[in-house]
């Protein structure tokens, strides 16, 4: 078993994960059982805990990011965990933060999204505001063994050529294998 891990850190490290055949010069993030692999230009901008949810979040060019939050399932988190939901979680937590604005300064549509085998959600927020671009976020919840985890990606719309071919192979790159 853990000659596979090996061999497939070093396929994650030359970069042929990610779609449509491109090959991406990638880098590994692996610390307290959450390992992902990222574009080598994606930066750290955080890693913290915070009552038993683990975030992390990279820096994607010049204004975008991808958050990450890992829900460990154990005895004490998994019944409220089991019932984790996308959009609940998205309303109440991250779309608030991007429409922080009067109601008539923004225009928000969202759609069901798929990424086989992945499924999420995709929102296209366009600001009415001058100096603000516009943004499309798309989220994702993964099941794991011992984990629900989200990750949203938060995309400028000059962002988005830089991003949106590397959300499958960054989804498919995340593991958890506890603490």
């Amino acid at each position: 078993m853990q000659n596979i891990r090996i061999y497939f850190s070093i396929i994650l490290f030359s970069g042929i994960l990610f779609t449509n055949s491109e090959q991406v010069d990638a880098k590994e993030y692996n610390k307290s059982g959450v390992s992902i692999s990222t574009p080598a230009q994606w930066k750290l901008g955080d890693d913290s805990h915070f009552f038993g949810t683990r975030t992390l979040s990279f820096l994607i060019g010049e204004y975008s990011f991808v958050k990450i939050a890992v829900f460990p399932i154990n005895e004490t988190s998994a019944r409220s965990y089991k019932k984790l939901n996308l959009s609940a979680y998205m309303n109440r937590n991250f779309i608030p933060r991007i429409t922080n604005y009067s109601e008539d300064s923004y225009k928000i549509i969202s759609k069901l999204i798929s990424r086989p085998p992945f499924e999420g959600i995709q929102y296209r927020v366009s600001y009415f505001i001058p100096g603000h671009d516009d943004v499309e976020v798309e989220a994702y919840l993964l099941t794991l063994d011992m984990a629900k985890i989200i990750v949203i990606f938060h995309t400028k719309k000059k962002d988005l050529p830089i991003v949106v071919n590397e959300i499958q192979g960054v989804l498919k790159s995340i593991e958890y294998i506890g603490n």
